[in-house]
């Protein structure tokens, strides 16, 4: 369900271009604890709630009217930011249409996150790399810390008897912290290429590839072309439990 609040919010933005999500205030970060985790049993973000908790992709508050996000509406995350989840709103669909539960099809990727806070009493920086990707230094807003342009890494799509690695484009996560300041949520999220998923989907269900496409091509909200055509879906990942 997509809050209409978020509507509201959203349409100063459109009339200005939708170039940007909410504005949220930045705070120093708190004193975070070092950690690296190996987190695992990615499941997709459920839709049907009232909040979706994410990451806004694309910097943009896009709505239905918005071409550059290709027509497709924010989520709104707990803290009151735009998520970008459309993968989530095929979970209807996929368990529907084959039987297949839409929330674990990335159930048996496993990223390594590593967080390290300076430690020094200052607090004054959170940085974080997932997988191999370059280190990026964390927002925080008061409640949540996002780290963005994590780079690309790799997911293992199940879907059905068919199963293959696809790439998670300018990956991002999302994630809260313990009263010791440990982690204690965290949601990953980007993007993914169709030119990945349908193959794999295909082989999954035994569909022509054509079709597979064009269902996808309806939910597609990240890197439009010239044509303002998205060829990526947004996914938000809960890593469940971390560890």
């Amino acid at each position: 369900m997509r809050v209409h609040l978020y509507r509201m919010l959203a349409l100063p933005s459109f009339l200005l271009g939708c170039t940007t999500g909410p504005a949220t205030e930045t705070f120093p970060p708190p004193c975070v604890e070092s950690e690296t985790l190996t987190i695992g049993s990615l499941l997709v973000e459920p839709v049907d709630d009232e909040y979706v908790r994410g990451v806004d992709l694309d910097a943009r508050a896009s709505d239905e009217r918005d071409a550059r996000g290709c027509f497709q509406e924010d989520f709104e995350d707990p803290d009151g930011s735009a998520v970008d989840n459309n993968f989530g709103t095929l979970a209807a669909l996929i368990e529907a249409a084959f039987g297949i539960d839409a929330r674990t099809v990335f159930s048996e990727s496993s990223l390594v996150l590593d967080v390290q806070g300076r430690g020094d009493g200052v607090c004054a920086a959170v940085s974080v790399t997932l997988d191999d990707g370059p280190r990026r230094t964390a927002e925080w807003n008061g409640t949540t810390l996002r780290a963005r342009r994590l780079g690309d890494v790799p997911l293992r799509l199940t879907f059905g008897e068919a199963s293959g690695l696809v790439l998670l484009h300018d990956a991002a996560v999302r994630m809260t912290l313990t009263v010791g300041r440990r982690i204690a949520t965290v949601v990953v999220s980007g993007g993914l290429h169709i030119d990945d998923l349908t193959p794999i989907a295909a082989a999954g269900t035994g569909l022509d590839p054509g079709l597979i496409r064009t269902t996808l091509e309806g939910v597609a909200d990240l890197e439009p072309d010239e044509r303002d055509v998205c060829s990526r879906i947004s996914v938000s990942l809960e890593a469940h439990p971390p560890s």
